[in-house]
């Protein structure tokens, strides 16, 4: 998975970045619900996070960068946190 972050502090060789985490609003088809839908209390609006990453290209603090994540690592992290729960309520 590719997402655009900002530099916001170089360490050396390792940058922090500060990403908007996308939500499941970007697909609704109903967005003029004004943040009444249930989906939306749960998992909120679209909420920045910050990591830090290797800065393989020299990258500066206000800098637009491409961090990739292993789609294996989302896929994981997405059954412990929707299916794992599902499988332990049965």
């Amino acid at each position: 998975m590719k997402q655009k972050a900002k530099v916001t502090e170089v360490m050396g060789n390792i940058v922090k970045v500060k990403a908007d985490r996308s939500t499941m609003c970007e697909g609704c088809h109903a967005k003029g619900c004004g943040s009444e839908c249930s989906m939306y209390k749960i998992f909120g609006a679209n909420k920045s996070f910050e990591a830090k990453a290797e800065n393989l290209a020299g990258a500066k603090v206000g800098d637009t960068v491409t961090v990739e994540t292993r789609d294996s690592a989302v896929n994981i992290s997405a059954f412990f946190v929707f299916i794992l729960p599902l499988i332990i309520g049965f």
